[in-house]
C-alpha cells in the first residue's frame, strides 16, 4: 500500500485474511493507518519506516507488525561508468533541501565545469520519464538525498526514512550527499552518505567534483553492499521468511 488506500485494502478483505505491506506511514497520519488497520486484525503488517513499525507495533496488538525497508531491482540501474568520466556533477531530483541548495547553486555555476541539474519550478522534471531518469542517474557523480522529515516535515513529521532516491543512486554508482536516515546506516552496517558539512557545503561539493576518482572506492563499497541487502528479491525472502514463521503460509 503505497499510501493509506484502505478501499483497495478492505477489498482485498473480502477475499480473506490480508498482510499489508505498507509505504509512506508518516507520523501524521498514524492515527488514520492505525484506525484503518485494526477492525481488520491483520496476522502481519509489514512497514516500510522503522519508527511508524514502532507506532503500529504498540497500537496494533492484535497484529505482528515487521520492518521490512524498501529495496530496488538492481539489475534496472546502470554502474558502468567511473566517477570521473560521467559529466553530471550534481543531479537534486525532486523535493530539494532549500539551505543546502541556495548554498552549492551559484558556487558550483561558477568554479564547475559538470553541470548541477535539478528542478527550475516544483513539478519541472529533470527527466521526462523512468528510462531517462535512470540513464541520467547513471552519469551523475552527486546525487543528492535527503529524508522528507528535512525537507517537507509538514508531510513526514518527525518520520525519518529511507527513500528509493537512496537505492537507485547507490545502485547507479552515484555518490550519496546529503543526511542517512538511521534506518540506512542499520540496513547497511555502515553510512554510505557524504553527511553535509553544514560549515561550508559548497566547498565539500566543489571539492568532490574537483576529484571525483578519489570517491570511487566509497561509491563501489555502497554498490557492493546494497546487492547484498538492497535488491528486492532479499525483502521477498524476508517476507516469505516472517510469514512461514507465523504460520501463515
Amino acid at each position: 500500500m503505497m499510501g493509506a488506500l484502505f478501499d483497495q485494502l478492505y477489498e482485498a478483505a473480502l477475499a480473506g485474511s490480508v498482510v499489508p505491506y505498507c509505504w509512506d506511514v508518516f507520523e501524521p497520519g498514524w492515527e488514520l493507518w492505525v484506525a484503518g488497520l485494526r477492525p481488520l486484525r491483520p496476522p502481519a503488517v509489514f512497514v516500510t519506516a522503522q519508527q511508524a513499525a514502532r507506532v503500529l507495533e504498540e497500537s496494533l496488538p492484535d497484529s505482528t507488525v515487521i520492518h521490512l525497508p524498501e529495496a530496488t531491482r538492481i539489475s534496472r540501474h546502470d554502474a558502468g561508468l567511473r566517477l570521473a568520466d560521467r559529466t553530471v556533477g550534481v543531479l537534486e531530483l525532486g523535493r530539494r533541501h532549500r539551505t543546502w541548495h541556495d548554498a552549492i547553486t551559484r558556487p558550483v555555476q561558477m568554479h564547475s565545469p559538470l553541470p548541477h541539474l535539478y528542478e527550475p519550478e516544483p513539478g519541472q522534471l529533470v527527466y521526462p520519464d523512468e528510462h531517462a531518469l535512470r540513464r541520467g542517474l547513471s552519469n551523475a557523480v552527486i546525487s543528492v538525498c535527503f529524508p522528507s522529515s528535512l525537507t517537507h516535515p509538514q508531510r513526514s513529521g518527525r518520520v525519518e526514512t529511507m527513500t528509493q532516491r537512496y537505492l537507485e543512486s547507490m545502485a547507479s554508482g552515484c555518490l550519496l550527499l546529503g543526511h542517512a536516515p538511521a534506518e540506512l546506516v542499520d540496513l547497511m552496517g555502515f553510512n554510505p552518505v557524504i553527511e553535509v558539512d553544514w560549515d561550508d557545503p559548497a566547498r565539500q561539493v566543489l571539492d568532490i567534483l574537483a576529484s571525483p576518482d578519489r570517491f570511487q572506492p566509497v561509491a563501489d563499497r555502497a554498490l557492493s553492499r546494497l546487492q547484498e541487502v538492497g535488491d528486492l528479491s532479499t525483502r521477498v525472502t524476508a517476507a516469505l521468511t516472517n510469514m512461514r514463521g507465523l504460520g501463515l503460509i
